[in-house]
């Protein structure tokens, strides 16, 4: 049985082997479907979904935040808001966890009503698993993406004009990259890509 935690560590819960969640008084509060990743209430009314991405979604497919490879959970302005344990982690991701995701990229993508598994987000996944990590500095050079990135993409969310802003990056940096690594270029679409995010982290940290 995994448990569930506020994010000053106040256990508020747990989920047990079929997915049913708890409160502290073991009042069954709803269920996981770990299959589907479907989340019910208690009347059994779907109220929501978990992707493989550890992006949580309203019925709306609204997004409202995530859930790290850590177990971690934070709302969509990147405010962490609790935790769920490994155990917990393992029953709704399976055993490698939430697969990491391109949050820039996958932001773009979605201003421009394409699927998580669309072929932009397919090369940039695979490139970043693949030609980045095989770099001497590559894992670093994804870990410092993964602390900018979030920041970014929340503080255009918080723009009026955000969809706006994401379309012109989609234009601008996913597009091109995409096709620097399709025609062979890795080089050149890892320094475009870099470049790019840094340029956005310098302008809306200012």
């Amino acid at each position: 049985m995994g448990y569930m935690y506020s994010e000053s560590l106040q256990r508020l819960g747990r989920i047990d082997d079929d997915g049913y969640m708890y409160d502290e008084d073991l009042h069954r509060i709803g269920r996981i479907d770990f299959d589907s990743g479907y989340i019910y209430a208690e009347n059994l009314s779907r109220i929501g979904r978990i992707d493989k991405n550890g992006y949580i979604y309203d019925e709306g497919l609204r997004r409202h935040g995530h859930i790290d490879e850590d177990g971690y959970v934070y709302d969509e302005g990147l405010r962490r808001i609790g935790r769920i344990d490994e155990d917990c982690v393992h029953k709704i991701f399976g055993a490698e966890g939430p697969k990491p995701g391109c949050f820039l990229t996958s932001a773009c993508v979605e201003a421009m009503g394409l699927l998580d598994n669309c072929h932009e987000l397919t090369v940039l996944r695979s490139f970043r698993d693949g030609y980045i990590r095989s770099q001497p500095e590559g894992d670093e050079e994804i870990k410092a993406y993964y602390l900018c990135a979030p920041v970014i993409v929340a503080q255009i969310r918080s723009c009026p004009d955000s969809e706006k802003a994401f379309k012109q990056i989609y234009y601008e940096l996913v597009l091109p990259c995409v096709d620097l690594i399709e025609t062979g270029k890795n080089y050149e679409a890892f320094v475009k890509y870099k470049n790019y995010t840094n340029a956005l982290k310098e302008k809306y940290n200012s």
